[in-house]
């Protein structure tokens, strides 16, 4: 018979271990920042092509992308603030 101790995943306390836990989670939210604001750029690059508005459609995307990719970095420094 299985203890319940043997289903929990092993806990590793290493402080260096920690460190590197968080150093990608930051590389994680720099990069989602980045493709946040150069697909909403692009798409508004895109639609800018076809209604023949340059640039006003892709400044809105990186715009809002920029709006996105900001929320995602305050979401993600919130959960963390949480634990």
């Amino acid at each position: 018979m299985a203890r319940p101790d043997d289903e929990l995943p092993p806990r590793n306390d290493d402080p260096d271990s920690r460190q590197a836990q968080q150093w990608h989670q930051l590389a994680g939210v720099g990069i989602e920042f980045i493709v946040a604001v150069m697909l909403f750029g692009a798409i508004g690059w895109w639609v800018d092509g076809k209604l023949n508005t340059r640039p006003w459609l892709m400044l809105v995307g990186g715009l809002v992308g920029f709006a996105v990719g900001l929320w995602l970095m305050l979401r993600t420094a919130f959960r963390s603030f949480k634990d």
